[in-house]
């Protein structure tokens, strides 16, 4: 059998992203619903994370205070006093 010269990828060679990809068509294919319900919140997830360490990659130093206030907005539920929808002082 005649081979085009390229080696597949190995698992170690693929996004997070496209791994999360390749499970949602898996269970697609497989009619696995709620399988493809978790494997499409792992790809969003994924999806999130490859943008935020672009994002982040391409940002100065950042400040302790700086650092603080981010992980406070990336805590989900909770309210970010300064957009006003925090509880009222």
């Amino acid at each position: 059998m005649a081979t085009s010269g390229r080696e597949r990828p190995t698992m170690g060679d693929l996004s997070a992203a496209q791994i999360a990809r390749n499970k949602l068509g898996g269970h697609v294919r497989r009619n696995h619903p709620d399988r493809a319900d978790d494997a499409r919140r792992e790809l969003a997830a994924a999806k999130l994370e490859a943008h935020i360490r672009e994002a982040v990659a391409a940002w100065p130093p950042l400040t302790e205070a700086a650092r603080a206030e981010l992980a406070l907005l990336l805590q989900a539920g909770e309210p970010n006093p300064r957009a006003g929808d925090g509880p009222a002082s």
